[in-house]
């Protein structure tokens, strides 16, 4: 969304706060596309770019995100099937060194690297591209896309169904199942945690209910050998900014 949609987003979310006593009832749902997929808030804060949701919500949730969702749950995949997938375990392990010598690299920024790599899962078109790491990790990729397939075979007749024109279909078919396993997980680890926002890859909390050291133990043990997790900071930067006017 661009920043009149943003604007518009932002001024509803505020009016709804300021008109329910700062309580909201937000209800979540996925997509018709996918009904086991990601789910998406009616209203509230889910949809707001992190630097103005920084702004609103200043320091009163704590916000806990899978690390490198996608990634760790195709590697998961990859690792039950037997499937070999040593470029994507490496990515795992070491994605901050990944970003950072691609960066270097291509002299581009770390959003751009990050996006690189996420687009490898979902595009069954190779990336052109010099770095060699991240081409071996890219071809590993396509290898991977394809052997899934045989193993998840509903989701792949659903998306043969709407891409008749086979358009990307092995991109879609990952970035579909990664969605499915990414709300499994979410689903599986709210049951007890009563979260106040649903964030996609995570969730936010009231600060004064839990213990963020403590929190991560509890998810970390919910999800061992899939995925970790990680207390990420808010972006503040509007709010010093403002608070300076």
């Amino acid at each position: 969304s661009n920043y009149s949609e943003q604007y518009n987003i932002i001024r509803t979310v505020c009016n709804d706060y300021k008109n329910n006593n700062y309580i909201l009832n937000v209800n979540y749902k996925p997509y018709a596309s996918n009904p086991k997929g990601r789910v998406y808030a009616n209203k509230g804060l889910q949809n707001i770019w992190s630097l103005f949701k920084g702004l609103i919500a200043y320091d009163k949730y704590y916000d806990f995100d899978m690390c490198c969702a996608h990634h760790s749950i195709l590697k998961h995949l990859c690792e039950k099937h037997n499937i070999d997938c040593e470029e994507l375990s490496y990515y795992v392990t070491n994605r901050e060194r990944s970003l950072k010598e691609l960066c270097e690299f291509h002299d581009m920024d770390r959003g751009q690297a990050k996006n690189l790599y996420i687009s490898s899962l979902n595009d069954e078109r190779k990336t052109i591209i010099k770095y060699q790491k991240y081409l071996d990790f890219d071809n590993e990729i396509k290898i991977i896309q394809k052997k899934l397939v045989k193993y998840y075979p509903v989701e792949w007749t659903i998306i043969k169904r709407k891409n008749y024109d086979g358009d990307n279909r092995y991109g879609k078919f990952i970035s579909h199942l990664c969605f499915q396993y990414e709300n499994k997980i979410l689903q599986k680890v709210i049951k007890n945690i009563k979260p106040n926002i649903l964030m996609f890859d995570g969730f936010m909390i009231d600060k004064t209910k839990v213990d963020p050291l403590k929190m991560i133990e509890i998810l970390n043990d919910e999800t061992k050998g899939i995925v970790k997790w990680t207390e990420k900071e808010m972006d503040y930067s509007l709010y010093d900014y403002v608070c300076q006017l």
